[in-house]
């Protein structure tokens, strides 16, 4: 990533231009037009300093989702910080992220279908890329696509340890599914993939701690029979905010991929890992109504705060004027 320019740099050479045209940088909050997503770039880069000393006191990798920002001028921060490279939602995601520059990327999604593994090697000739699989389906086109570039395709088997979306149950049917892939040219079985998402519905440390032990136990186990079997599952990689505290520090863990970090929000603080103070995205809008005093509308709707649902919602409204 050679000749990036860090987002600090692209800011005071905006306000050094602003100067020196007499103009005034920066304008006050009730002078933007809203709705409008402002991002506390000093929150952000302590997020990340934060979350990049976890990972090294814990002796793991520390590879970020950027779902949560998509924009490389953060990825580049986070890199900068000690991550070793990072994980993409989508191919579309991963594309800009290689235009950027950055060259170490895992697309945490199963890559299916001609058009896609086109796509996926155009990306696989610029930097190094590692795709998720729970699939003999998707295995098979994988293989094909290595076997034919002449270089094995990285694969990450996803496995399911309680969010019930993507991966095979620990046990039996990971393993079944590791041995019928070992069989399969052009891919190489990097590891273990899972996502503690089901932990956004446990507010309490005790119990996501919980929750991370029966993680590891079901990921440990199932790499130790298939030890038995002669495949040895070289990484284990986990990752969600709430649980990267307990997980950094567990035996078997290579690499966490926390995404939410880096901004924060109002589900992190009623889970006890951010505070107001370490949430780095705000919302301003401004009031079109209030038909009665305990009402009022604004002009920032689903799809400016949040298109998530479950737990989110508003933690606090401040009053700029």
């Amino acid at each position: 990533m050679c000749g990036a320019v860090d987002i600090r740099t692209k800011i005071e050479a905006a306000r050094a231009a602003r100067k020196e045209k007499g103009g005034f940088f920066g304008m006050q909050v009730f002078d933007v037009d809203t709705p409008a997503l402002v991002i506390d770039l000093d929150r952000v880069e302590d997020n990340i300093a934060s979350m990049s000393a976890r990972a090294r006191a814990g002796g793991v990798r520390l590879r970020p989702h950027t779902k949560t920002h998509k924009m490389p001028d953060i990825a580049r921060l986070q890199i900068d910080a000690g991550a070793s490279g990072i994980t993409c939602a989508k191919l579309g995601e991963a594309e800009v992220m290689v235009d950027a520059g950055f060259d170490d990327i895992l697309i945490a999604f199963p890559i299916y279908g001609e058009a896609k593994l086109a796509r996926l090697q155009a990306l696989r000739n610029k930097a190094r890329i590692q795709v998720t699989l729970d699939s003999l389906e998707v295995a098979r086109g994988l293989g094909e696509l290595g076997v034919a570039s002449g270089e094995p395709v990285e694969v990450f088997v996803e496995v399911d340890t309680g969010l019930h979306r993507m991966g095979l149950e620990p046990g039996d049917a990971t393993v079944e599914l590791v041995v019928r892939l070992s069989e399969i040219a052009g891919i190489e079985i990097v590891g273990f993939l899972t996502h503690a998402g089901h932990a956004y519905g446990v507010e309490e440390r005790e119990q996501r701690a919980a929750l991370v032990g029966r993680e590891m136990d079901d990921l440990l186990s199932t790499r130790q029979r298939l030890s038995e079997l002669g495949i040895w599952v070289r990484e284990i990689s986990v990752g969600s905010t709430p649980t990267v505290e307990e997980e950094a520090q567990q035996r078997g863990v290579t690499e966490v991929r926390p995404g939410t970090y880096v901004f924060n929000d109002t589900t992190m603080i009623r889970h006890g890992v951010a505070t107001q103070a370490s949430c780095a995205a705000h919302v301003i809008a401004t009031v079109v109504s209030r038909p009665r005093p305990d009402r009022f509308v604004v002009d920032a709707g689903t799809k400016c705060l949040t298109s998530d649902g479950g737990t989110a919602g508003v933690d606090s409204v401040c009053r700029t004027r």
